[in-house]
């Protein structure tokens, strides 16, 4: 019976992994402005049908998720495109607490199971200085955290490993990093989001990207969960509410979101630059023009 449950299990795997691999030639297209094309009209086909596996193949696969997701998370064919200092630097200057980014990772594996072309969000937590500025330094909550927070791992994200802390270098090992921020009253506030979020420190992450459960929390659900001011959208995939990456940050790029859009920089391999919002539209719009076809 166990023999029987473990084959399954790696034939789960095997087809879900080969289907990713199918995605893959999909590539985001060269980048382009678009010429004078409306932000909105360059949206409008953002996150529709985005359904991209057969609904017989989520169930099939859906009791295998954990494992499943672990396995594809391993898969890496490179580093990002950002993964240097002075891009990483561009970025980490207009940071403050509790900035949201919105990660993509085109030479992941996992960069290419979800639609679009964003995959994956953190928060900014802040430095030793900037969370003294706001009063947050010797909150009980920060206090277990300090000398890991001294030493780098100034972001928080939820990834297959569960919720934690990372370093910057990791987190923006990635192509592309939209910087958004979320309009909150005060600090007081602020160290409120802070303490909720590293309540969930080594929560388990959500394989099956379900908004309706908090025992297990994906990127976006935490988000969501500890700072509701953000305004999260949700679509219903697979039978379940799920929070896309790319729909977040199309509202914030059109203006129709909570969230200020501070920073848009991107790959031009192996160049890389600060791009505009106008650009930021047309890369996800062609995004979504390639998940269509």
């Amino acid at each position: 019976m166990r023999d029987t449950l473990a084959r399954t299990v790696r034939g789960y795997v095997l087809l879900l992994v080969t289907i990713a691999l199918a995605g893959c030639i999909h590539q985001p297209g060269k980048p382009t402005s678009m010429g004078a094309t409306t932000f909105a009209g360059n949206l409008s086909q953002c996150c529709l049908n985005a359904e991209k596996y057969p609904a017989w193949l989520v169930d099939l696969v859906e009791p295998a998720a954990p494992l499943v997701g672990r396995t594809i998370a391993h898969v890496v064919w490179r580093q990002g495109y950002l993964a240097n200092d002075m891009a990483q630097k561009t970025i980490l200057s207009v940071l403050r607490p509790l900035d949201i980014l919105v990660l993509s990772s085109k030479g992941r594996m996992s960069g290419h199971t979800i639609p679009g072309l964003f995959g994956h969000a953190a928060v900014y937590l802040g430095t030793e200085t900037e969370l003294r500025q706001i009063g947050a330094w010797d909150d009980p909550h920060i206090v277990p955290y300090r000398e890991r927070i001294r030493a780098g791992a100034i972001m928080i994200e939820a990834d297959q490993d569960g919720i934690h802390l990372s370093p910057a270098r990791v987190v923006l090992n990635a192509d592309r990093v939209v910087v958004l921020r979320p309009h909150l009253r005060s600090n007081r506030r602020r160290r409120g989001v802070i303490a909720g979020l590293l309540e969930h420190m080594g929560q388990r992450f959500d394989f099956h990207f379900d908004n309706a459960s908090t025992e297990r929390l994906y990127c976006t659900e935490l988000i969501n969960h500890v700072m509701p001011e953000a305004g999260l959208p949700a679509r219903r995939l697979y039978g379940r509410q799920t929070t896309l990456p790319d729909e977040v940050v199309a509202l914030a790029a059109v203006g129709k979101s909570n969230l200020d859009l501070i920073l848009y920089v991107r790959s031009l391999s192996p160049q890389w630059e600060s791009a505009s919002r106008r650009t930021l539209a047309a890369d996800i719009a062609l995004a979504w023009h390639a998940n269509a076809d």
